[in-house]
């Protein structure tokens, strides 16, 4: 499929108001620091836009977008370095694009290098250009059938897929007059109160230097497990003993690392298979304002597998299932001292040429479906993305499904492929599978 984007403005959008001296300053957290070298995108296609004009629409969401940055202002302002950032006012990045397509026909066949094309920048962009870049960037796409689908850029430095799903949440009911903009604040972006930062880390969770040298070989693919196939998956694994009803996630999760195991099973000096998994830690802390807090609040996660003894799909979902379901009060995850211990060691032995290396992370369940900008809820919710070794797991339309948006080198991408197909079919024959 053919889909030409053609940028039709670009224009810088700063909050409503001037930040005021004692919001200037943003101290970034621990995590923050450590976070990924990118930025987060996310895209929501709708089918209409009540049939206004596109003129009408551009003018009420920059407006509204203005006022959101209000409630936001990290988001306009620009990193000084992985310590601080500058709430400067120097704004978001607004951009409007024309879609020679029709939106449905994009949600069934485009590819995900296709649908980069709808997001304001990209989403592979490395921190050196932080300091000169925006952290915020928006790109309104408009079909040539009526539909539109809205872009968000976040970069991972100062927010993770759940502040940017709800900073989407508040600009969206900021759009449809469904939000007090004199309210006081709802939400918190002192992160680092709660991480105290390093002041001399030297340690950034980041790409290893092998896949850096290796993107122009990775494929990337998006697949659609629906209900049905879900439900098999289950179904498999019903009685495996100290499995505790497993989340859609871990049963993809674990589905998609035993075929990428195949693929590379052959591969000389792999010794080891390592699966790393970025948890959101807001709903697994006894600690309700955690959610309200805008920045980086997860905890990287392992689990790894011997070459000599790689368990079949029912034992792989209990592995996962265990690395991910964290008991954090059993564990001192606030002392930045241990916790950068932890991490060090884990990122060694991730990034050890030895082992075979996914990386994993879990949009599920956050609410992009429900934001709602005033002409209805979004059809369908991507990313735009994926990673150059792993994949990202979103809802499908219906919550009964999984997309996994998913990157793997070439060498490696037709043997996934072929064992993923194999097992599908063994759980039935006539069970649908969509790629693109």
């Amino acid at each position: 499929m053919e889909m030409k984007v053609q940028i039709t403005s670009e224009v810088t959008i700063k909050p409503l108001s001037p930040t005021p001296d004692y919001l200037r300053v943003h101290k970034l957290s621990l995590l923050d620091q450590l976070a990924p070298n990118t930025y987060i995108p996310l895209i929501l296609f709708f089918n209409s836009t009540n049939q206004n004009s596109i003129s009408f629409t551009s003018n009420h969401l920059k407006k509204s977008l203005a006022a959101t940055l209000n409630h936001f202002r990290p988001l306009a302002g620009r990193a000084k370095d992985r310590h601080l950032v500058d709430c400067n006012d120097d704004g978001a990045t607004f951009k409007e694009a024309y879609v020679e397509k029709d939106i449905h026909t994009v949600q069934r066949e485009a590819k995900v290098e296709q649908l980069e094309q709808l997001l304001p920048c990209s989403p592979y962009d490395d921190f050196n250009k932080l300091i000169i870049r925006e952290l915020l960037a928006i790109q309104i796409n408009y079909f040539a059938c009526g539909g539109i689908a809205i872009s968000v850029c976040i970069h991972h430095l100062i927010a993770d897929a759940s502040s940017l799903t709800t900073f989407s949440e508040s600009w969206a009911a900021i759009t449809r007059g469904a939000y007090d903009i004199n309210a006081g604040p709802r939400y918190r972006f002192d992160c680092a109160s709660v991480f105290p930062p390093s002041d001399s880390l030297n340690l950034y969770f980041d790409t290893p230097e092998e896949a850096r040298n290796m993107k122009h070989r990775i494929v990337r693919k998006r697949i659609i497990f629906d209900g049905s196939i879900l439900a098999a998956l289950r179904k498999k694994v019903a009685h495996v003993p100290q499995l505790e009803n497993p989340t859609r996630y871990e049963l993809v999760a674990a589905l998609i690392w035993g075929a990428s195991m195949a693929a590379t099973r052959e591969r000389d000096g792999v010794k080891d298979y390592a699966l790393g998994s970025l948890v959101d830690l807001r709903k697994k802390v006894n600690s309700p304002c955690l959610e309200q807090y805008i920045g980086n609040i997860w905890k990287w996660t392992m689990v790894h597998c011997s070459a000599e003894n790689i368990p079949d799909y029912a034992g792989l979902v209990p592995k996962i299932q265990k690395s991910v379901r964290i008991n954090t009060s059993e564990e001192n995850w606030l002392e930045t001292n241990g916790y950068l211990a932890f991490l060090k060691s884990a990122i060694e032995q991730f990034q050890n040429n030895s082992k075979a290396r996914l990386f994993n992370m879990s949009w599920c369940k956050f609410p992009y479906y429900e934001i709602d900008f005033g002409w209805g809820k979004p059809i369908w919710a991507g990313c735009g993305k994926t990673p150059d070794t792993g994949a990202y797991f979103l809802d499908t339309s219906d919550g009964k499904g999984l997309e996994a948006w998913l990157g793997l080198p070439d060498t490696e991408m037709a043997f996934f492929e072929r064992h993923l197909d194999n097992v599908i079919k063994h759980l039935s024959p006539s069970m649908p599978m969509s790629r693109m």
